[in-house]
């Protein structure tokens, strides 16, 4: 299965939608990792892809301060909950846990898409309530 970000996943802003781009290929790539059973790869990747991750919250908890986003906070509580997620994550994998058929990239996938863009849309919806989108 490829994972894609689809046109009403956009958020608008560049620099998030080229990240978000960014972080679905990676996914792709846990998922190729996945299926060939490549662990000791697939670990590696899923701390390149935890460092991106993190970098990429950097970034944007960066912009929601500079709008004044008054939910930031919270914000930036999820990101710091996804990256303990993955450092969970990771750690099972390292102990010999979860590792085949797809499910530590659909879990990344489901994680970014249906959670962390959804959180990014209420920022969205947000800075178009106020004409600033």
């Amino acid at each position: 299965m490829k994972f894609t970000l689809t046109d009403v996943m956009l958020t608008g802003i560049k620099a998030i939608d080229d990240d978000h781009r960014d972080l679905i290929a990676q996914v792709n790539a846990i998922a190729e990792l996945e299926r060939v059973a490549d662990k000791a790869a697939l670990s590696a990747a899923l701390a390149d892809f935890k460092a991106d991750l993190a970098r990429h919250f950097e970034m944007e908890i960066t912009h929601l301060r500079t709008e004044r986003f008054p939910e930031v906070d919270a914000h930036a509580k999820h990101h710091d909950e996804m990256l303990a997620a993955l450092d969970r994550l990771i750690h099972d994998i390292a102990a010999g846990g979860k590792s085949a058929g797809g499910e530590v990239a659909r879990s990344c996938y489901h994680e970014l898409v249906t959670v962390v863009l959804m959180k990014d849309m209420q920022f969205v919806n947000w800075l178009a309530d106020r004409g600033r989108r």
